[in-house]
């Protein structure tokens, strides 16, 4: 009997392999090999970019206006307290 850790683990991993298959072709399905393709096409990196551009977009399109009105605010209390009469 081999009682090293190296027999062990080939024995191992025969047995493993056996039962399970080795990458899309041998499942019967190439669902995952034509998922893998499209994420590393140029397609696919132009569509993240698309994405990538219109969540930008939206965020700007939400937080630049809340941002101007804070702006506002902030100069018109400023202003406020140097016009007001109680500084005089």
């Amino acid at each position: 009997m081999e009682s090293s850790t190296w027999g062990r683990s080939v024995r191992l991993s025969d047995r493993l392999g056996a039962r399970r298959p080795l990458g899309a072709d041998a499942r019967g399905d190439d669902d995952d090999l034509q998922l893998e393709q499209w994420h590393e096409s140029n397609l696919g990196s132009i569509a993240y970019l698309a994405i990538f551009a219109i969540v930008s977009m939206v965020t700007l399109a939400a937080f630049v206006p809340v941002w101007l009105l804070l702006q506002v605010q902030r100069a018109a209390g400023w202003v406020g307290g140097f016009l007001s009469p109680s500084r005089r």
